[in-house]
């Protein structure tokens, strides 16, 4: 995702569930395309595609002229109660203005008012893992920065993002969480640590590794992921 400084956009801002595909179209390549290497977007097409599936939500920030200043791409998998935020970025040219994080507070009450997800989940390059980063894709140090402002916690696990067709390159990520259910918290913090309910991540992360790649997700990687989360608990530390 992109990030913004913390200034307060203007008030002629409003938050639009955005079902259909030529808004999309025109999100994704002055949104989406700026904003993320090629081997981190999925196609125009996948995305149109889940428009109609109704754990698929796409918001948008917007002014009243119906410029688009922001956006987020989330997925709802209702039988893991667990929801992954995809992608969220900002128009190119108006970092700073705080449409992120207007964005980003927006999109986390419409998400628990629709799914009352247990998890909300995002992915976030590690800093200093990419030689190819350049510099309008974003700062990954502000990225973390942005993240931590929500209260981003990291799962402690060899995450990756699944490869992407059609080249299929996984990149190594943080698993953050931007929300923890009650109910998913194992215990109190204790200097710094969390541990969390298992279950469901390990069960989302297996759907979507296969999803994504189309294939069962049995290599060694995978795996080594996955039984990081075959616990009952997994141990998260703040992003």
């Amino acid at each position: 995702g992109q990030h913004c400084l913390h200034e307060e956009p203007p008030m002629s801002t409003h938050l639009t569930a955005v079902s259909d595909p030529d808004e999309l179209a025109r999100i994704y390549s002055e949104l989406l395309e700026p904003s993320f290497p090629a081997d981190e977007l999925g196609s125009l097409e996948a995305l149109q595609a889940d428009l109609g599936d109704p754990g698929s939500l796409v918001l948008t920030l917007r002014d009243d002229e119906g410029l688009d200043l922001a956006v987020s791409i989330a997925f709802h998998d209702a039988g893991a109660g667990v929801l992954l935020l995809a992608y969220l970025a900002v128009r190119p040219g108006t970092r700073g203005g705080g449409y992120g994080n207007a964005l980003m507070a927006g999109s986390l009450q419409r998400w628990d008012e629709i799914f009352s997800p247990d998890f909300v989940i995002g992915e976030v390059e590690r800093p200093g893992d990419r030689a190819d980063v350049v510099e309008e894709h974003g700062d990954p140090e502000a990225r973390l920065r942005f993240y931590r402002r929500f209260g981003a916690r990291r799962v402690v696990a060899p995450f990756f993002q699944p490869g992407i067709a059609p080249a299929r390159h996984r990149i190594p990520m943080y698993l953050m969480l931007l929300h923890i259910s009650p109910s998913a918290r194992v215990g109190e913090e204790v200097d710094g640590h969390l541990s969390v309910s298992a279950p469901p991540l390990r069960a989302f992360i297996a759907d979507y590794i296969a999803a994504t790649e189309e294939r069962p997700p049995t290599d060694p990687e995978a795996v080594e992921l996955l039984d990081a989360l075959g616990g009952d608990t997994v141990d998260t530390v703040p992003l």
